[in-house]
């Protein structure tokens, strides 16, 4: 079971693993456009007050396709022969954990929450109360972000090593590497492209 949840690139590969991600990926961007959440980077999850279908779908293949060249490289770099297709499925599959985040803003509540912590740290006489009162849903948002986006690399680390058969620290330097980069580029081209 850990496999499947971690390592599903050394039990599957091709089709299987293409069909998984891109399902994922229309569900994520379905989840980002009914949940008001935004992925505005490689690395990021944020919910505001409204998403349109073309901004979710423009920052998800933004996303993937910046990832994707990054990793790609970072692959070839250590193994020549590395297949593309091996690469988009780890980034495909990679980002389920991401897309299920979209579940915490149901009815807009983390974004009420986050408002409400703002306007806590501003208001002196009231502000402990309401800033208490969020505190507990601020918590378990805070441990689910992480443990999506600890997740989100496990698969992408297990992934990448898989398709390039990455051995040693060079391999893992490149990976960091390629993932700063691919950050940096959405981050990019999604204010571009705004």
């Amino acid at each position: 079971m850990k496999s499947l949840f971690f390592k599903p690139f050394e039990r599957y590969s091709g089709t299987p693993l293409l069909l998984v991600g891109l399902a994922f990926t229309a569900l994520g961007i379905f989840m980002s456009y009914a949940f008001n959440a935004r992925f505005d980077g490689v690395l990021d999850f944020h919910t505001v007050e409204s998403v349109s279908w073309e901004q979710a779908i423009k920052e998800s293949l933004i996303d993937i396709v910046s990832l994707f060249l990054f990793l790609y490289l970072a692959a070839a770099l250590v193994y020549k022969r590395t297949r593309p297709i091996d690469i988009l499925n780890t980034v495909l599959v990679a980002r389920a954990p991401m897309y299920l985040l979209p579940l915490l803003n149901v009815n807009n509540y983390m974004t009420q929450a986050a408002n409400g912590v703002i306007s806590a740290t501003k208001n002196v006489e009231n502000g402990a109360e309401e800033l208490l009162g969020h505190l507990p849903f601020l918590l378990i948002t805070v441990l689910v972000l992480l443990a999506a986006v600890v997740w989100f690399v496990a698969l992408l680390v297990n992934g990448y090593k898989t398709a390039s058969n990455a051995k040693g620290a060079l391999p893992i330097v490149y990976f960091i590497v390629a993932l700063l980069l691919a950050e940096t580029l959405s981050k990019v081209l999604i204010h571009f492209f705004k």
